[in-house]
């Protein structure tokens, strides 16, 4: 979050995020048969794991296929590219500067091997993502971005749950 440029985040960014999340959202809906699904993971390179959860979620419960899905896989399957949206992205080393980065899906997917590392939350870019949704359904400016992602996290900091001390 601190990393994200007011000035880099453009409202025709902010209206491609949002309608390429809308057409994934759709085209997974629409999704007829175990081949399409197939056809889908291959495009996100979705891992054999999650491949099986989604085949078994859209055998038995089709309406729920989205939510095993990031919004970035989403993106690519609305037709998105990541690779043109990285101001909107997480925090990137890996490029040898510290920058924003929006990766592909299939990016960063060996650190979820670790379900509790810090690594998962810093790779994904759903609530960045879903910031910029909101913010085209409101009809706001990009720009203001950063301000209510700075207001999520401290939302999310003050209500996490601190474990308590045992005493003895």
């Amino acid at each position: 979050m601190a990393l994200l440029n007011p000035y880099d985040l453009r409202d025709a960014d902010r209206d491609r995020i949002a309608d390429a999340i809308d057409r994934g959202t759709r085209r997974v809906a629409a999704l007829s048969g175990e081949g399409a699904v197939e056809a889908a993971a291959d495009e996100i390179s979705v891992e054999p794991w999650r491949r099986r959860a989604i085949r078994w979620t859209f055998a038995h419960e089709r309406n729920r296929v989205t939510s095993l899905l990031t919004l970035t896989e989403l993106l690519v399957l609305g037709g998105g590219k990541p690779l043109e949206l990285d101001a909107w992205g997480m925090v990137s080393v890996s490029s040898g500067c510290l920058c924003p980065r929006l990766p592909a899906p299939e990016a960063g997917r060996g650190s979820w091997d670790a379900p509790n590392s810090a690594w998962v939350a810093a790779g994904v870019a759903d609530l960045n993502l879903h910031v910029a949704v909101m913010l085209k359904e409101m009809e706001l400016p990009a720009a203001l971005a950063r301000v209510i992602l700075s207001g999520a996290m401290q939302d999310f900091i003050d209500d996490v749950k601190r474990p308590t001390m045992a005493t003895g």
